[in-house]
């Protein structure tokens, strides 16, 4: 989103905060994602790149970071270097809106995941964009992991708790528009129902199509205590699909 390239900083210290929210959000994608070893990646919305390097981390083989904003790009190209240890071809970055209906990679790739992407589309017209492009660039066999705003949550009523133990908020603007508030600092995004979800993943070949929760690792007790309540009632969720072949 356009908005990224004006609060890079800002969304960069919360993205990068060992916060609890952090903690449960990045072990749930990955207890979803399963071993990445040696598996090929396009990383969309990649933002400043820690979704990249963790999947670098893991064994994957490549993975090319993908992201709307020239300044997350940026970000992302200067913390790349500890992550290349294997070879300066492991981790890539470009720019790339995820909506293009023509972008093509030389070749497809095991998995694609995105760390915050389909909330970003203001019309299922460009939900059903980035369905096709995931679609269009996984091998058959092939993974879709991302992390998104749940369709369950009720944002008219949240928990007051978020904005001091997560570090965001939300404002409802009209209908399934949204404001993502990050201290003071504001995003637009788009809440899409469970049948849009379905719709759009389906038309672009996509199946087992599947929602899962959230979960704690084991850690102290203040930490899990403190992040239970998002928990059992998380605002966003995990949602996994498979090219199939």
């Amino acid at each position: 989103m356009p908005e990224y390239d004006d609060f890079a900083g800002t969304y960069q210290h919360w993205s990068e905060a060992d916060s609890p929210y952090r903690i449960v959000e990045m072990h749930s994608f990955f207890d979803v994602l399963g071993p990445v070893g040696g598996q090929s990646v396009l990383d969309l919305a990649c933002g400043e790149g820690r979704t990249a390097r963790a999947l670098v981390r893991a064994g994957a083989a490549s993975v090319l970071g993908a992201d709307l904003s020239p300044e997350m790009i940026r970000r992302a190209k200067e913390h790349a270097a500890p992550c290349t240890g294997k070879g300066a071809s492991v981790l890539r970055y470009t720019v790339l809106d995820a909506r293009d209906r023509t972008f093509q990679l030389d070749r497809p790739v095991d998995l694609v995941t995105a760390m915050y992407l389909f909330h970003y589309a203001e019309t299922q017209g460009q939900l059903q964009a980035m369905a096709d492009l995931i679609a269009r660039n996984l091998k058959p066999g092939g993974r879709f992991v991302t992390y998104t705003i749940s369709p369950d949550f009720d944002f008219a009523n949240p928990d007051p708790r978020m904005k001091e133990v997560c570090g965001f908020d939300y404002s409802v603007l009209c209908g399934n528009h949204l404001s993502l508030n990050i201290g003071t600092d504001c995003v637009n995004i788009w809440q899409w129902s469970r049948e849009v979800h379905q719709t759009c993943l389906t038309r672009a070949g996509l199946c087992e199509i599947t929602w899962h929760g959230l979960r704690c690792p084991a850690v102290t007790a203040e930490i899990a205590g403190s992040i239970a309540f998002y928990v059992a009632n998380p605002s966003c969720k995990i949602l996994s699909a498979r090219k199939p072949g």
